[in-house]
Parts: C-alpha cells; structure tokens; sequence
C-alpha cells in the first residue's frame, strides 16, 4: 500500500520509496526504507504528515504517494 492509504494513527513500515526526486526529499528526513512512523493526518489529495520519534513531518501528496509501506502487525502496529 501507499502512504496515501493509511489512516490516521497507523503504524507503517516504510518498505520503498519509487521515484529518485521523492526519495531524495525524504531521506532528508531520516525517511528511509525499514523506519516506522505513525500517520497522524491525512488529506484527500493534500499533505500527510506522519510522526518518527517526536518529529511530525509534513508530506506533500505527489511525494507521499510514492512511498510504499506496510501496516503494521503486532506490538508496533494495528492489524
């Protein structure tokens, strides 16, 4: 699934970032495949802004939708 997809408060595994310009943006941040970061807003065709550690980042839609993730499972996540 996308970074789009998620919901507010879920836990995703960030699995691969698609396109280079979008993956130089967030490796900015720390944002990189393997990191866990909890969604905390979304909007239809506007920015997600996602929580790592006690960082909120701010995505602009045409990067957060090239961000592919996994939901989490278990301790670190909802099913």
């Amino acid at each position: 699934m996308l970074l789009t997809d998620c919901r507010k408060g879920d836990v995703v595994e960030i699995m691969d970032i698609h396109d280079n310009w979008a993956k130089e943006q967030v490796i900015r941040f720390g944002i990189v495949q393997g990191v866990k970061v909890t969604c905390v807003s979304i909007s239809t065709h506007g920015p997600v802004v996602i929580k790592k550690n006690n960082q909120q980042i701010a995505l602009g839609y045409q990067i957060a939708k090239e961000v592919k993730v996994k939901r989490g499972v278990g301790a670190w996540g909802r099913k």
